[in-house]
């Protein structure tokens, strides 16, 4: 049974201010579920709204089963009533209490006994890696230890689910990084629901178990990081989710039969034949196809001729930009190498992956596939 169901949810600031449309969304139990999409999607403002900390304008909410908002029906249960904990961007630590006190200073006040507060506190203190710094300050530690003193806070009274508000956005790449880790890791120990909101789609792709892609108040997308990667439901899910994004391409298409799709424009003919979806379209249609830059590779002898625009070795792997005509090609090699801007490269398209085929004037995909060069 799913821990947490939104259905119809909507949030009106105005006649003219819509920040969450009609969305339905169904959260399982002990899931990682992250709402990620740019700044002023309706992401914070829907997490708030499972909080209780703010008020719908109209829809249901259900937590573990039961209503804890209707529009309908007039309910509206308060937020410390939710059995949510709430992990802000800003920690919210109290400064004047050391990391002992911050954790245990809930469980006093909700008059758990001195001995259970000390088990909770150290078990908490041993998960969160925060042990031998339970007599320091706020100010005394490290901006990713003061985010694993808030979680462990949050969690101290264990409650069903935990949401987290953009909680990595104040530290470093490197921080980040390794708080990742952590939270992956505090997800597989606690077994709690975890809604997370971020407009980083790389930290989405690596922690969640599912993703609700937003855009404008408007569910896009819903489903597992692969599906979202690999198999985009329109343009925006295709362009904003994956480093370096996915390359695409505007085609001109015509049925060449039943099976097959030409796709035509001055610099490139291509193949499409469909693995999946409706792909029927009109003579002359206007396409777009999405390539990743993984799908790519430069040959010694290839079928399109091109050139080297740049390249960005990283080490591990190394992003290069290629011209084929007026079309930017990004495509990512493993291992570092390097060329020298404007030399020429042949190029080929891996067909391991199916290739999603969109709508130019809709932007829905029509259809996955596997491409050839003609």
């Amino acid at each position: 049974m799913p821990n947490i169901i939104l259905r119809d949810l909507v949030k009106k600031y105005s006649r003219t201010n819509t920040a969450v449309s009609h969305l339905d969304l169904a959260i399982e139990k002990n899931s990682f579920v992250t709402l990620l999409g740019p700044s002023g999607c309706g992401k914070t403002t829907t997490l708030r709204m499972i909080a209780g900390l703010e008020q719908p304008t109209s829809g249901t909410i259900l937590i573990d089963g039961k209503t804890v908002f209707s529009s309908e029906e007039g309910i509206n249960i308060p937020p410390e009533k939710r059995g949510i904990g709430f992990i802000f961007q800003n920690y919210a630590l109290w400064p004047q209490m050391t990391v002992y006190k911050n954790i245990s200073f809930g469980l006093e006040n909700r008059k758990w006994k001195p001995s259970r507060i000390r088990e909770r506190v150290t078990e908490l203190l041993k998960m969160m890696q925060l042990e031998g710094y339970e007599n320091r300050y706020p100010a005394e530690l490290s901006g990713g230890q003061q985010q694993r003193v808030a979680i462990a806070r949050t969690l101290a009274a264990d409650p069903k689910i935990l949401l987290m508000d953009e909680p990595l956005s104040n530290l470093d790449a490197k921080l980040r990084m390794e708080m990742r880790m952590d939270l992956k890791n505090l997800h597989a120990k606690a077994k709690t629901t975890i809604v997370y909101v971020t407009h980083d789609q790389l930290e989405a792709m690596t922690l969640s178990s599912r993703i609700a892609l937003l855009k404008d108040g408007i569910l896009q997308q819903y489903g597992t990081p692969s599906e979202i990667y690999s198999e985009p439901a329109n343009l925006f899910a295709a362009n904003f989710v994956g480093s370096p994004s996915n390359n695409l391409i505007s085609f001109t298409g015509d049925n060449v039969n039943l099976d097959e799709i030409a796709l035509s424009r001055d610099e490139m003919q291509l193949l499409f034949t469909p693995v999946s979806g409706g792909a029927a379209i009109m003579n002359g249609q206007k396409l777009v196809i999405g390539i990743r830059p993984e799908d790519i590779c430069l040959l010694a002898h290839g079928p399109l001729a091109g050139k080297i625009y740049s390249t960005l070795p990283s080490g591990m792997e190394t992003i290069i930009c290629v011209t084929i005509g007026k079309v930017k090609l990004n495509c990512v090699q493993f291992g570092r190498m390097d060329y020298h801007i404007g030399q020429t490269c042949t190029v080929d398209f891996k067909n391991e992956d199916a290739f999603p085929l969109f709508d130019a004037e809709t932007g829905d995909r029509i259809a996955l596939g596997r491409i050839e060069v003609v």
